[in-house]
């Protein structure tokens, strides 16, 4: 067990040229993302940063799931958060560090450096999240 490394975006820990990620990109619900963050929140390091991408397949309750989740992390305290995607972007009014899609979050990252963080990435598997490992 202890040689074991996963690399099919599910969990990975990577180390970039500038930050930690952890990469969990292949699937996300409100269960899964919120033992993700409440492990990430016990994760001892500076600098910490969430990046959440959208739940798919959540149906009717979609809009305040990622709601839910939206407002848990606004009660994290030196954690600093990004949304990514349409339920997000609906769910908060495109408010606070929201982007409607991948493409305007990875502009925003070209602009303000991000950089000597810890980062958590999760989101669906559809949001293809583990585009932003070349980015950070």
């Amino acid at each position: 067990m202890e040689d074991y490394k996963p690399n099919n975006n599910r969990s990975q820990i990577l180390q970039t040229k500038t930050n930690k990620l952890v990469l969990d990109a292949y699937n996300a619900n409100p269960s899964s993302v919120t033992a993700a963050l409440d492990s990430f929140k016990q994760f001892e390091a500076k600098n910490k940063i969430v990046i959440l991408g959208d739940m798919m397949e959540l149906g009717d309750d979609s809009i305040n799931e990622h709601l839910k989740i939206y407002e848990s992390i606004n009660n994290f305290k030196n954690i600093k958060s990004f949304f990514i995607g349409d339920n997000f972007s609906k769910a908060t009014d495109n408010k606070n560090n929201c982007f409607i899609s991948l493409d305007k979050f990875i502009s925003y990252i070209e602009a303000n450096n991000i950089s000597h963080s810890n980062i958590l990435i999760k989101g669906s598997r559809s949001m293809s999240l583990e585009k932003l490992v070349e980015y950070l």
